[in-house]
Protein backbone atom coordinates (compact mmCIF):
# COMPACT_ATOMS: atom_id res chain seq x y z
CA UNK A 1 0.00 0.00 0.00
CA UNK A 2 1.36 3.26 -0.74
CA UNK A 3 1.99 5.56 2.20
CA UNK A 4 -0.41 8.68 2.76
CA UNK A 5 1.07 11.87 2.35
CA UNK A 6 1.79 13.77 4.98
CA UNK A 7 -0.54 16.73 3.84
CA UNK A 8 -3.52 14.33 3.37
CA UNK A 9 -3.16 13.75 6.95
CA UNK A 10 -5.89 15.09 8.80
CA UNK A 11 -5.90 16.31 12.37
CA UNK A 12 -8.67 13.50 13.03
CA UNK A 13 -5.32 11.19 12.03
CA UNK A 14 -3.64 13.13 15.22
CA UNK A 15 -6.75 12.11 17.14
CA UNK A 16 -6.60 8.90 16.51
CA UNK A 17 -2.71 8.69 16.95
CA UNK A 18 -3.45 10.21 20.35
CA UNK A 19 -5.94 7.92 21.67
CA UNK A 20 -3.88 4.96 20.77
CA UNK A 21 -0.62 6.25 22.66
CA UNK A 22 1.05 6.82 19.85
CA UNK A 23 2.00 10.68 21.07
CA UNK A 24 5.57 11.44 18.78
CA UNK A 25 2.75 11.26 15.96
CA UNK A 26 0.24 12.59 16.91
CA UNK A 27 2.42 15.22 17.85
CA UNK A 28 4.08 15.28 14.05
CA UNK A 29 0.71 15.63 12.61
CA UNK A 30 -0.93 17.91 15.32
CA UNK A 31 2.07 20.66 15.68
CA UNK A 32 1.31 22.09 12.23
CA UNK A 33 -2.35 21.92 11.93
CA UNK A 34 -2.39 23.68 15.50
CA UNK A 35 -0.43 26.38 14.68
CA UNK A 36 -2.64 26.74 11.20
CA UNK A 37 -5.90 27.21 13.65
CA UNK A 38 -7.36 23.10 13.38
CA UNK A 39 -9.30 23.35 16.49
CA UNK A 40 -9.29 19.12 16.69
CA UNK A 41 -5.56 19.46 16.42
CA UNK A 42 -5.53 22.23 18.85
CA UNK A 43 -6.70 20.07 21.52
CA UNK A 44 -4.13 17.38 20.89
CA UNK A 45 -1.53 19.86 21.33
CA UNK A 46 -3.27 20.76 24.71
CA UNK A 47 -3.63 16.87 25.83
CA UNK A 48 0.41 16.58 25.08
CA UNK A 49 1.30 20.07 26.89
CA UNK A 50 -1.53 19.20 29.42
CA UNK A 51 0.54 15.61 30.44
CA UNK A 52 3.65 16.37 29.51
CA UNK A 53 3.87 13.60 26.61
CA UNK A 54 5.81 13.43 23.06
CA UNK A 55 8.88 15.15 24.58
CA UNK A 56 7.09 18.38 25.14
CA UNK A 57 7.35 20.32 28.71
CA UNK A 58 4.22 20.01 31.34
CA UNK A 59 2.98 23.49 29.92
CA UNK A 60 -0.52 23.97 31.70
CA UNK A 61 -0.67 27.32 30.64
CA UNK A 62 -0.21 26.72 26.73
CA UNK A 63 -2.40 23.52 27.54
CA UNK A 64 -4.95 26.05 28.26
CA UNK A 65 -4.69 28.53 25.29
CA UNK A 66 -4.99 25.95 23.31
CA UNK A 67 -8.08 24.02 24.83
CA UNK A 68 -9.38 27.61 24.54
CA UNK A 69 -9.33 28.56 21.48
CA UNK A 70 -10.20 24.94 20.65
CA UNK A 71 -13.63 25.57 22.72
CA UNK A 72 -13.77 29.11 21.06
CA UNK A 73 -13.80 27.16 17.34
CA UNK A 74 -16.98 25.11 18.66
CA UNK A 75 -15.04 21.96 19.29
CA UNK A 76 -16.98 19.67 21.67
CA UNK A 77 -14.13 17.44 22.92
CA UNK A 78 -12.53 20.82 23.77
CA UNK A 79 -15.48 22.26 25.40
CA UNK A 80 -15.61 19.09 27.39
CA UNK A 81 -12.04 19.05 28.47
CA UNK A 82 -11.94 22.74 29.12
CA UNK A 83 -15.43 22.52 31.29
CA UNK A 84 -13.43 19.26 33.11
CA UNK A 85 -10.85 21.43 34.19
CA UNK A 86 -12.56 24.24 35.51
CA UNK A 87 -15.26 22.13 37.18
CA UNK A 88 -12.35 20.65 39.45
CA UNK A 89 -9.47 22.35 39.34
CA UNK A 90 -5.98 21.44 39.24
CA UNK A 91 -2.68 23.10 40.12
CA UNK A 92 -2.45 26.43 38.46
CA UNK A 93 -5.71 26.92 37.48
CA UNK A 94 -8.17 27.28 40.08
CA UNK A 95 -12.04 25.96 39.54
CA UNK A 96 -14.82 27.90 38.35
CA UNK A 97 -17.88 25.97 38.14
CA UNK A 98 -19.90 28.43 36.25
CA UNK A 99 -17.92 28.75 33.11
CA UNK A 100 -17.62 25.05 33.24
CA UNK A 101 -21.27 24.43 33.45
CA UNK A 102 -21.73 27.19 30.37
CA UNK A 103 -18.76 24.88 28.39
CA UNK A 104 -20.49 21.40 29.34
CA UNK A 105 -23.90 23.07 28.22
CA UNK A 106 -22.24 23.61 24.72
CA UNK A 107 -21.26 19.76 24.11
CA UNK A 108 -23.97 18.82 24.94
CA UNK A 109 -25.76 21.04 22.98
CA UNK A 110 -23.92 19.23 19.87
CA UNK A 111 -25.15 15.91 20.92
CA UNK A 112 -22.25 14.07 22.55
CA UNK A 113 -23.37 11.78 24.97
CA UNK A 114 -20.32 12.17 26.86
CA UNK A 115 -20.58 15.43 27.77
CA UNK A 116 -24.49 15.49 28.27
CA UNK A 117 -23.86 12.48 31.03
CA UNK A 118 -21.20 14.97 32.43
CA UNK A 119 -23.72 17.92 32.62
CA UNK A 120 -25.73 15.97 34.09
CA UNK A 121 -23.91 15.16 36.88
CA UNK A 122 -22.85 18.38 37.12
CA UNK A 123 -26.51 19.41 37.77
CA UNK A 124 -27.36 15.92 40.14
CA UNK A 125 -24.01 17.19 42.63
CA UNK A 126 -24.96 20.93 42.65
CA UNK A 127 -22.09 21.80 40.69
CA UNK A 128 -21.81 25.43 39.23
CA UNK A 129 -25.39 25.63 39.38
CA UNK A 130 -28.32 24.67 42.06
CA UNK A 131 -29.12 21.01 42.81
CA UNK A 132 -31.51 19.44 39.87
CA UNK A 133 -32.40 16.49 40.05
CA UNK A 134 -35.39 16.92 37.55
CA UNK A 135 -32.95 18.24 35.09
CA UNK A 136 -30.36 15.49 35.68
CA UNK A 137 -32.51 13.03 35.03
CA UNK A 138 -33.58 14.77 31.48
CA UNK A 139 -29.96 15.01 30.36
CA UNK A 140 -29.34 10.88 31.67
CA UNK A 141 -32.41 10.07 29.26
CA UNK A 142 -30.68 11.28 26.47
CA UNK A 143 -27.28 10.08 26.99
CA UNK A 144 -29.37 6.65 28.00
CA UNK A 145 -30.87 6.96 24.40
CA UNK A 146 -27.77 7.25 22.55
CA UNK A 147 -26.93 3.79 24.55
CA UNK A 148 -24.09 5.35 27.02
CA UNK A 149 -23.89 2.69 29.55
CA UNK A 150 -23.24 4.95 32.30
CA UNK A 151 -25.76 7.25 32.07
CA UNK A 152 -28.12 4.09 31.45
CA UNK A 153 -27.01 2.37 34.63
CA UNK A 154 -27.19 6.08 36.14
CA UNK A 155 -30.64 7.00 35.04
CA UNK A 156 -31.30 3.55 36.84
CA UNK A 157 -30.54 4.71 39.89
CA UNK A 158 -32.83 7.68 39.77
CA UNK A 159 -35.39 5.32 38.68
CA UNK A 160 -34.82 3.32 41.58
CA UNK A 161 -34.52 5.65 44.58
CA UNK A 162 -36.78 7.99 43.21
CA UNK A 163 -34.87 11.09 42.34
CA UNK A 164 -35.83 13.58 40.21
CA UNK A 165 -39.30 12.22 39.78
CA UNK A 166 -41.38 9.20 40.51
CA UNK A 167 -39.69 5.51 40.93
CA UNK A 168 -39.84 2.83 38.61
CA UNK A 169 -38.54 -0.55 39.96
CA UNK A 170 -39.19 -2.32 36.40
CA UNK A 171 -37.79 0.72 34.58
CA UNK A 172 -34.63 0.74 37.07
CA UNK A 173 -34.05 -3.03 36.31
CA UNK A 174 -34.35 -2.25 32.56
CA UNK A 175 -31.69 0.19 32.46
CA UNK A 176 -29.30 -1.61 35.00
CA UNK A 177 -29.62 -4.73 31.99
CA UNK A 178 -28.81 -2.45 29.91
CA UNK A 179 -26.27 -0.91 30.96
CA UNK A 180 -24.67 -4.80 31.50
CA UNK A 181 -25.16 -5.90 28.45
CA UNK A 182 -23.45 -2.53 26.79
CA UNK A 183 -20.30 -4.53 29.15
CA UNK A 184 -20.84 -2.16 32.46
CA UNK A 185 -20.13 -4.09 35.56
CA UNK A 186 -22.02 -1.75 37.94
CA UNK A 187 -24.97 -2.70 35.81
CA UNK A 188 -25.22 -5.59 36.39
CA UNK A 189 -24.31 -5.47 40.17
CA UNK A 190 -27.36 -3.38 40.38
CA UNK A 191 -29.64 -5.66 38.47
CA UNK A 192 -28.40 -8.48 40.52
CA UNK A 193 -29.05 -6.56 43.86
CA UNK A 194 -32.50 -4.93 42.68
CA UNK A 195 -33.23 -8.92 41.95
CA UNK A 196 -32.51 -10.36 44.92
CA UNK A 197 -34.26 -7.16 47.36
CA UNK A 198 -37.66 -8.91 45.72
CA UNK A 199 -39.21 -10.94 48.48
CA UNK A 200 -40.96 -13.11 45.70
CA UNK A 201 -37.91 -13.91 43.91
CA UNK A 202 -38.15 -17.15 41.81
CA UNK A 203 -35.32 -19.77 41.96
CA UNK A 204 -35.09 -19.04 38.46
CA UNK A 205 -34.03 -15.19 39.46
CA UNK A 206 -32.02 -15.89 42.61
CA UNK A 207 -29.95 -17.74 39.71
CA UNK A 208 -29.39 -15.02 37.14
CA UNK A 209 -29.07 -12.38 39.95
CA UNK A 210 -25.58 -14.60 41.05
CA UNK A 211 -25.24 -15.18 37.48
CA UNK A 212 -24.71 -11.03 36.81
CA UNK A 213 -22.72 -10.86 39.77
CA UNK A 214 -19.89 -13.25 38.72
CA UNK A 215 -20.59 -11.96 35.20
CA UNK A 216 -19.61 -8.30 37.04
CA UNK A 217 -16.84 -8.97 38.84
CA UNK A 218 -15.40 -11.01 35.97
CA UNK A 219 -16.13 -7.79 33.56
CA UNK A 220 -14.56 -5.45 36.89
CA UNK A 221 -11.20 -7.57 37.30
CA UNK A 222 -8.36 -5.19 36.72
CA UNK A 223 -10.39 -2.38 36.25
CA UNK A 224 -9.92 0.07 39.00
CA UNK A 225 -12.77 2.07 38.07
CA UNK A 226 -14.82 -0.53 38.85
CA UNK A 227 -12.92 -3.54 40.61
CA UNK A 228 -13.43 -2.12 44.35
CA UNK A 229 -16.69 -1.02 44.03
CA UNK A 230 -18.27 -4.60 42.49
CA UNK A 231 -15.59 -7.11 43.98
CA UNK A 232 -16.93 -6.58 47.48
CA UNK A 233 -20.90 -6.12 46.98
CA UNK A 234 -20.81 -9.10 44.48
CA UNK A 235 -18.88 -11.30 46.67
CA UNK A 236 -21.57 -10.82 49.43
CA UNK A 237 -24.06 -12.30 46.76
CA UNK A 238 -22.24 -14.97 45.78
CA UNK A 239 -20.83 -16.17 49.25
CA UNK A 240 -24.69 -16.45 50.05
CA UNK A 241 -25.53 -18.96 47.06
CA UNK A 242 -26.07 -22.29 47.59
CA UNK A 243 -23.77 -24.82 45.78
CA UNK A 244 -26.21 -25.86 43.31
CA UNK A 245 -27.14 -22.39 42.53
CA UNK A 246 -23.68 -21.40 41.91
CA UNK A 247 -22.81 -24.07 39.64
CA UNK A 248 -26.42 -23.05 37.32
CA UNK A 249 -25.45 -19.25 37.82
CA UNK A 250 -21.38 -19.72 36.75
CA UNK A 251 -23.06 -21.67 33.78
CA UNK A 252 -25.55 -18.54 33.11
CA UNK A 253 -22.24 -16.29 33.68
CA UNK A 254 -20.16 -18.02 31.03
CA UNK A 255 -22.68 -17.30 28.15
CA UNK A 256 -23.44 -13.67 29.85
CA UNK A 257 -19.49 -13.32 29.33
CA UNK A 258 -19.62 -14.46 25.67
CA UNK A 259 -22.24 -12.61 24.94
CA UNK A 260 -21.62 -9.27 26.57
Amino acid sequence: ALAVPAAAQTAQDAREAYNSGDYATALTLAAPLSDGGDPVAQNVMALLYEEGLAGLPLDIARAMELYEASAAAGWWVAQRNLGTILRDGIPGVPADPQRALALMTKAHEQGQAAATLDLAHMYWDGVGTEVDLVEARRLLEIAAAQNDDNALNDLGVLFEDGLGGSADLDRAKALYRQAAELGNPLGGLNVATLMLADEAITPEAQIEAVAWCLWAQARAAGDEFYEESVAEDCAAVVADAEAADLDAAKTLADSFLARF
